[in-house]
């Protein structure tokens, strides 16, 4: 279920503009949490050997996201920044395939940045005592589209998840991997440049909320961390469009899509989704469809040495004659005319 939560949205601009922020531009501690970590500093890392995970070869992402699940571990495909605010976190960071055993346990106290490179096997919080201290944190994944992020709390051994905010920003994605970048130059290093993207990432973050582009659901409180894979947010008008958009440009060779189909893919109705896609791209969905058939038609005729009926196809005709028509109907020439005049034009 979707909800707003407004006072969710200001508690994390708080907490960027009064902790997170001022610790980057004052230099806190900066953590690599790579395999094996590396940091300068004075931490006290302990390696272990543990049993290694199944030796089964996983066949596809969904089996090997149930190995890491059932072994108790974790691990994102983007860059995730971390900050403990309140106390203090034990990381388990396990080896990578190939050297079965290994992992690392690397404490981080209150105020440590700490960046998580992607495909990462991390364990956080490793066996907590019942009476574990109490502890907040954030974790901040950065993505190409935007940063997403949330908070949480520790107490007892339980974690309990605050609102998850997903912040529309992608210049994000450029210090996100400077960042990665500089840590990994310097061999997990903190420096100057380093704390410089850090900062920028943050004042996005806090960018982005101020000029009102942050979305946020709240969940309820929950034992353990739910995987990132199950988190459905909610979506202003804007996005719906693109999630509408990008479901036809994946779907155009369907010769059966149609507007219903569409509104059901982002679980709105036919009107609704009319009525957004005349407000964003002042034409209605199947109008939409229509222009990007003819737009991969033509580009496929200039671009590409496949025949007429198999474009047909990708372009969701079920017949050659019935594609000729409709192409001669939007352009005034057949396809094999527009190929005659365009072909080899990029």
């Amino acid at each position: 279920m979707q909800t707003s939560s407004v006072s969710g949205i200001r508690q994390l601009e708080q907490l960027l503009q009064e902790k997170l922020i001022p610790w980057a531009e004052n230099g806190a501690p900066l953590i690599w949490l790579g395999t094996p970590p590396r940091s300068a500093l004075p931490l006290d890392i302990r390696e272990e050997t543990k049993p290694s995970l199944p030796p089964q070869r996983p066949k596809n992402d969904v089996q090997k996201a149930k190995r890491w699940k059932d072994a108790h571990v974790n691990s994102v495909e983007v860059p995730v920044l971390g900050c403990i605010y309140e106390g203090k976190v034990d990381y388990i960071i396990r080896a990578a395939p190939g050297e079965a055993g290994r992992q690392w346990t690397v404490p981080i106290k209150s105020g440590s940045f700490f960046l998580i490179p992607p495909s990462t096997p991390f364990l956080d919080g490793s066996d907590p005592p019942a009476n574990a201290a109490y502890e907040r944190g954030i974790m901040i994944y950065l993505r190409r589209d935007g940063i997403r992020s949330h908070s949480y709390t520790r107490d007892k051994g339980k974690i309990w998840l605050h609102p998850y905010i997903f912040i529309t920003d992608p210049e994000v994605l450029l210090p996100g991997e400077r960042l990665l970048r500089e840590m990994q130059n310097r061999q997990g290093l903190p420096d100057a440049i380093s704390y410089h993207y850090l900062s920028i990432i943050l004042q996005l973050m806090l960018r982005g909320i101020r000029q009102g582009i942050a979305s946020t659901l709240i969940y309820k409180n929950a034992e353990t961390i739910i995987p990132e894979s199950t988190f459905t947010l909610p979506l202003s008008s804007r996005e719906l469009v693109q999630q509408a958009a990008d479901y036809i440009d994946r779907n155009l060779k369907d010769a059966n899509l149609s507007a219903k189909d569409i509104a059901g893919h982002i679980d709105i109705s036919t009107v609704h989704l009319n009525r957004l896609f005349h407000r964003e791209k002042k034409m209605t969905a199947i109008q939409y469809l229509q222009q990007q058939r003819l737009e991969r038609a033509q580009d496929l005729l200039r671009t590409s040495t496949f025949g007429v009926n198999l474009i047909a196809h990708l372009c969701g005709f079920c017949s050659q004659s019935h594609f000729g028509h409709w192409f001669a109907r939007k352009t005034g020439v057949s396809p094999s005319q527009y190929r005659a005049q365009h072909h080899g034009h990029v």
